[in-house]
């Protein structure tokens, strides 16, 4: 074992591994969702109904989203069969949470949403010699987008914290996501502008590109702002990989529906020890039986955790780092010779269909209205505009 072996919380690494993540769960998303969009003749499912319809569009998206985030976890423990065990419960979760969210995102992205000041923004558009959809349009569009994704990623995101069965990880999730789909919202009229001219389908893949890294990356800061513990494995197959301490009870041993997963020990139980946060201490006790674990070198059967203790567990040693503490971590040492192994006329919020007719305006006469009112442009799926 180095004895330069970084202790330190590792936040830039969780942040980053949970970005490119994310980035890989937009293109998911976006090629999930393209299965039940179709430019010409409207969604495949639920056509004649825009909130269901939404609703499965934000689902597919979603899940592509949130099925990388469980993989980024798993990527950060170097556990793959933890990933496939987590798969099980995300699929459902994500998708009944992005269903949710994109029918109450649709229904929020209508009502928030002013025939006539669509109109008056496309009117001024017109008269700055501009086509139908300059930025004085994007304005009118946008806060009711962010606002819509804003709840559809916060639904997400909680989806995901119910797939780690851990409370803290639910409300996590649950702003993580909020945060993301509100930026990703914000941001997503930008995008189009910028691809537009090269089809809907392009300007789709670079949104949920997007507001995949976003949700993921916001998801991945809550996590690191919120986390006052974690255990840095120090020796054997997991060398160096970090665990974060969530929820007031943890379980450590080597099952693949616990917190705690260490790969590569067989002295180490499936439910070896119960880590439990009680207001500011930290404590810990051994679980069925289980052989006691060498505390700062001492064989205890229970007791508390600070930052800078280092414990052996089974073949297996583990440093406490706490950020409240003022108490430096301690180097890494070999305290005893262990072995180690080695739609249509309404407001969509994520379909383009442009059918607004308005008559140029001259710049030196003051236009006069159409007969009918225009019809909104959606969100999710961008088109390019029309002159």
């Amino acid at each position: 074992m180095s004895s330069s072996l970084n202790t330190a919380f590792q936040s830039k690494k969780v942040a980053l591994t949970y970005l490119v993540f994310g980035l890989l769960g937009g293109a998911a998303g976006w090629i999930l969702a393209e299965l039940q969009i179709d430019e010409t003749e409207g969604n495949k499912w639920f056509p004649e109904n825009l909130h269901m319809s939404t609703g499965i569009v934000f689902a597919f998206v979603l899940l592509g989203i949130g099925i990388f985030i469980v993989a980024a976890e798993a990527y950060g423990e170097s556990n793959f069969d933890k990933f496939l065990f987590n798969l099980r419960f995300a699929v459902p979760t994500v998708l009944i949470g992005g269903f949710l969210g994109g029918v109450i995102a649709q229904s929020i992205f209508e009502s928030m949403l002013n025939e006539s000041d669509i109109y008056d923004a496309i009117r001024r558009c017109e008269y700055k010699g501009l086509d139908s959809w300059c930025s004085d349009v994007d304005n009118v569009y946008r806060p009711a987008r962010a606002i819509s994704w804003l709840v559809a990623g916060a639904l997400g995101g909680a989806g995901i914290g119910i797939t780690f069965k851990s409370k803290r990880r639910v409300q996590n999730g649950l702003l993580g996501g909020a945060a993301g789909g509100l930026f990703g919202g914000l941001l997503f009229d930008s995008v189009d502008n910028i691809f537009s001219g090269a089809g809907g389908t392009t300007s789709r893949f670079f949104g949920f590109l997007i507001i995949g890294a976003l949700i993921a990356g916001c998801i991945a800061l809550v996590n690191v702002m919120r986390t006052q513990m974690w255990l840095t494995v120090l020796t054997g197959e997991m060398s160096n990989k970090q665990f974060l301490i969530y929820d007031d009870e943890t379980l450590l041993g080597t099952a693949r529906n616990i917190p705690i997963t260490i790969l590569g020990d067989p002295t180490i139980s499936e439910h070896h020890i119960r880590i439990t946060n009680s207001g500011n201490v930290t404590s810990f006790e051994i679980l069925n039986n289980a052989s006691p674990v060498t505390l700062n070198g001492i064989a205890v059967n229970s007791g508390n955790l600070k930052a800078g203790d280092i414990f052996i567990i089974g073949n297996t040693q583990i440093s406490v780092g706490e950020k409240t503490s003022t108490t430096p971590p301690q180097p890494p040492q070999n305290q005893q010779n262990f072995p180690v192994s080695g739609e249509k006329d309404r407001p969509n919020i994520y379909r383009d269909t442009t059918e607004i007719q308005s008559e140029s305006l001259a710049p030196e006469r003051k236009p006069t209205p159409p007969s009918k009112p225009p019809t909104t442009r959606p969100t999710i799926q961008m088109k390019p505009k029309e002159d």
